[in-house]
């Protein structure tokens, strides 16, 4: 595992870096990296009772993400990709280098987020490109909080193409959510988690699933979770229309990155001000 260029563009997550972005395929069957590096993380985070992650692709989108996460008394925990090279980290926040032992090419907040089990007993997270209201982020905040060992709260996507809905490719997103460790590894042990192409994970049983081959995106293996191994999901709900960026710049062409996509196609004064917390942008 070797470091790569500074530029991590799309084209490297989905060729020689696949394996950082939580793809079983990619990745293959030897966790022992994973769990050593696990171990650092585990200790980073010691005192810590809400940590809530903050995975850092643009520095302004991540200063708003740790002030709204402080705002509701969650300790932001920081990440990065490997574009980001300083990340600023706020007082009161907490910076983890996930990717310092593992050396990879390029990582992405699913990487940690699928072995949460191994540093932590409950992990908040959200999209790097995800703002809410200070009203919504007590909301959310409430909803972690109380919740169990064992349960997951994430936000159910259902997929459709002009209006009709596919069942196959129904999934649970990382826009935002909350995991506990007891839920993150009874899904590991089934081999369906966060992570990419879960039919390829060294845990997944093709005789528990007919043989069926599921769709390859992120956050399918929850949704079979839920399905067939009973799992606990609290669903919660988004306003993607003024907060999530993504939903606002489908139609734009495609950047060399993820962080020059937030540059490039988000108006953070716009949606700082749809979701009344434009008091938090830098004076």
């Amino acid at each position: 595992m070797t470091k790569t260029s500074e530029q991590v563009t799309w084209g490297l997550a989905r060729g020689t870096g696949a394996a950082g972005t939580g793809n079983w395929k990619a990745w293959g069957k030897d966790f022992a990296p994973i769990y050593e590096a696990a171990k650092v993380w585990k200790k980073s985070l010691n005192g810590i009772k809400k940590p809530w992650l903050c995975w850092n692709l643009d520095d302004d989108w991540c200063i708003l993400q740790q002030k709204l996460v402080l705002k509701a008394g969650w300790t932001p925990i920081v990440g990065n990709d490997t574009n980001i090279k300083t990340p600023t980290i706020l007082q009161g926040s907490h910076y983890i280098n996930f990717n310092e032992k593992l050396q990879l090419p390029t990582m992405w907040m699913h990487f940690p987020l699928e072995f949460s089990f191994l540093f932590c007993d409950k992990l908040a997270f959200w999209h790097s490109d995800l703002l809410c209201s200070e009203k919504d982020m007590a909301k959310y905040s409430s909803i972690f909080t109380n919740l169990k060992q064992g349960e997951l709260a994430a936000v159910k996507h259902t997929h459709g193409y002009w209006g009709l809905k596919d069942k196959h490719k129904n999934h649970y997103g990382e826009l935002i959510g909350c995991t506990t460790k007891e839920a993150s590894k009874n899904q590991f042990e089934n081999g369906c988690g966060w992570w990419r192409k879960i039919n390829e994970h060294p845990n997944f049983n093709p005789l528990n699933h007919n043989n069926k081959e599921y769709y390859y995106e992120h956050g399918i293996g929850i949704w079979v979770w839920e399905k067939k191994f009973s799992g606990k999901v609290i669903k919660i709900t988004v306003n993607e229309k003024d907060g999530h960026a993504s939903a606002q710049s489908n139609n734009n062409p495609e950047m060399l990155s993820k962080s020059e996509e937030l540059k490039e196609y988000s108006d953070l004064k716009k949606i700082t001000k749809a979701l009344s917390i434009e008091h938090l942008l830098p004076k």
